[in-house]
């Protein structure tokens, strides 16, 4: 059941980065909200769930914008690993920690792209600025939803967003 909810977090945040990423763009830097739902499934399960989440979630961003195709895929799945790895030595029942791993994995995520799309030639510095603006700007949606989350796990005695299997 876990992995069924999961997966309709990446797609559902996959479809809202393509189709509402213009609306919510701040001065071009757009939030990468499947990367959100990548890092925390990756910190709070292993080393295949973040593999598979970046994996799956790079697909979906993938097919929704036809250029370079594969890029996304091989960033996240790299990202979704690496977490997983790393899961064991972080704090991730403090936002503020949660808060510097989604920013430092978004920017990994967002400049890993924008390197891999940038191949063929030297493409100036106006898409690594953006990637990096994107990258600060998904922490700051990130950490903004933990927030919200936790602070409604508190008050309606969900159970917690961050007791996954460890």
């Amino acid at each position: 059941m876990r992995w069924i909810v999961e997966a309709l977090w990446l797609a559902a945040g996959a479809i809202a980065y393509s189709t509402l990423g213009q609306e919510i763009a701040l001065l071009g830097a757009v939030p990468i909200l499947p990367l959100i739902t990548i890092v925390r499934i990756a910190i709070t399960s292993d080393e295949l769930a973040g593999n598979l989440s970046g994996f799956g979630a790079g697909l979906l961003l993938d097919l929704f914008s036809l250029e370079w195709f594969g890029a996304s895929m091989l960033v996240g799945s790299v990202v979704g690993y690496a977490l997983g790895v790393a899961r064991k030595h972080l704090v991730i029942g403090n936002l503020a920690t949660r808060g510097v791993v989604l920013l430092v994995s978004a920017e990994v995520f967002a400049i890993g792209v924008v390197l891999i799309k940038s191949a063929r030639g030297a493409p100036g510095p106006e898409p690594f600025i953006t990637a990096f603006a994107s990258g600060v700007y998904t922490a700051l949606v990130g950490v903004a939803w933990w927030f919200c989350v936790d602070l409604a796990r508190g008050i309606f005695g969900w159970r917690g967003l961050w007791d996954g299997a460890r």
